[in-house]
């Protein structure tokens, strides 16, 4: 199993948002924030962010301070979904035994007709719809990839 398949079962089957987690995910973003290695305090390892302009920016007092709250908040969490994909994420249950977040990630940035899953690139569930569309993006981008 891919340390990105690990990733995405840990969001999955999380209990709640966790920092840790997020620290996870961007990570798996090598593009876009990087390991900066221990604090000289001997804490965590700091997580830095690379620019746009290819700079890279340093964490002030907090080791995660640049890395977004992507399993706290659906506005964070929707930074993953790949440019140019529809996605759609809510609360509920269809059967008692499922997560009650759910999210979906299609090829489209709207969905065509009554055949929904036509569009579809990956689907996922867990505790909540930030955690849910955290994994369906990720797996997303680990299908276009």
């Amino acid at each position: 199993m891919s340390g990105l398949s690990d990733l995405i079962d840990t969001i999955e089957t999380a209990c709640e948002p966790s920092r840790d987690i997020d620290v996870a995910i961007a990570l798996a973003q090598p593009e876009t924030f990087f390991n900066a290695g221990p604090r000289w305090d001997g804490d965590r390892d700091c997580i830095g962010q690379i620019n746009t302009d290819g700079s890279r920016s340093m964490p002030g007092n907090s080791w995660d301070m640049l890395v977004p709250a992507y399993t706290f908040s659906l506005d964070a969490a929707v930074e993953l979904v790949p440019e140019g994909r529809g996605w759609i994420a809510g609360w509920g249950q269809t059967r008692a035994d499922e997560p009650m977040g759910g999210a979906r990630i299609t090829r489209n940035a709207r969905f065509v007709g009554h055949d929904a899953n036509y569009d579809m690139i990956a689907e996922a569930e867990a505790a909540t719809p930030a955690l849910a569309l955290c994994a369906a993006a990720l797996k997303a981008r680990d299908a276009t990839q």
